[in-house]
C-alpha cells in the first residue's frame, strides 16, 4: 500500500498539502479526488530518505489555465508529454 505526501496545485501555486495511503499505486495522468477537490496526477516521485511518494495533483478546473500557460512557456509537445498524452478537459 503506497503512502503519499501530496500537493494540490492551482497553476504553479500549491494550495494544499497532506498525507494519505491508497491500496493501488497512482500513475501520471490518472484522475483523483482528494477531499472535495478533483484533479489529475501530474507527478509521482520518491522522497529521499522517506517511505512516502511525492504526489503532485493539478486541480482539473484549473487545468485549462495551467495547460495554456505551459504551452506558452514550453511548447505544446511538452504539455502533452507531461500527461503522457492523456490531457483531457472536463
Amino acid at each position: 500500500m503506497p503512502d503519499y505526501r501530496y500537493e494540490l496545485r492551482r497553476g504553479d501555486e500549491v494550495i494544499a498539502t497532506g498525507h494519505f495511503s491508497r491500496e493501488q499505486p497512482l500513475d501520471v495522468g490518472e484522475r483523483i479526488t482528494i477531499g472535495a477537490r478533483a484533479g489529475i496526477v501530474r507527478d509521482v516521485a520518491p522522497v529521499l530518505g522517506e517511505r512516502e511518494l511525492r504526489l503532485v495533483v493539478q486541480l482539473t478546473r484549473d487545468l485549462d489555465t495551467w495547460l495554456q500557460r505551459r504551452v506558452a512557456v514550453r511548447g505544446a509537445s511538452t504539455t502533452v508529454s507531461c500527461f503522457r498524452g492523456r490531457a483531457e478537459r472536463e
